[in-house]
């Protein structure tokens, strides 16, 4: 197949506003300021599931930071559509991210069974950012429950949101021994 150079040259129209400035059209096919065409971008964008970013840039004849930056724009694009229904219940934990005390903590809605937001490490702040950058204070108004383990840093937090907290049976049970002990 013999690949031919093709160059658009498209002339998007200016308009002088009084109020606003000068004010430029937007280029039907592409995001604003992207080197690429929507349907390039959305044909590279998938095909990365199932090529490394190499693998896309020489399938597409494309440097790896073209398509990189392609990802990243595909990403931010899914992230401004993205629905974002009310929250009722939710899953707070931590995992450990590897050997060691390094940890994530992860929020989950329980509802619809999906991964809301991953923080790093286990502390209060972690936990005030998902409160506050992603969900805020419209959305806290309609959490109801927060199922949890004991952890002190994430209760503390917690509590200003929450109208309950329901602890895992796990430390509850854990904590009943101990004290019988």
């Amino acid at each position: 197949m013999r690949k031919l150079h093709l160059v658009l040259r498209y002339q998007p129209r200016r308009v002088q506003c009084r109020g606003c400035g000068v004010r430029v059209e937007d280029f039907p096919w592409a995001e604003p300021w992207a080197r690429v065409t929507r349907a390039l971008a959305n044909a590279a964008a998938s095909l990365t599931r199932e090529l490394s970013w190499r693998g896309t840039a020489r399938h597409f004849s494309l440097n790896w930071k073209t398509v990189a930056g392609i990802v990243q724009r595909a990403v931010a694009y899914g992230l401004r559509q993205r629905k974002r229904p009310p929250v009722h219940r939710i899953g707070i934990d931590e995992v450990s991210r590897r050997k060691g005390q390094v940890y994530l903590t992860v929020v989950y809605d329980l509802e619809r069974r999906v991964l809301l937001w991953v923080g790093e490490d286990r502390t209060e702040e972690a936990v005030k950012k998902f409160f506050a950058q992603e969900l805020g204070k419209r959305r806290c108004r309609t959490l109801q429950v927060v199922c949890m383990d004991m952890w002190a840093a994430y209760v503390n937090v917690v509590r200003e949101h929450a109208r309950q907290i329901l602890f895992a049976r796990f430390h509850i049970v854990k904590h009943l021994q101990e004290a019988c002990r």
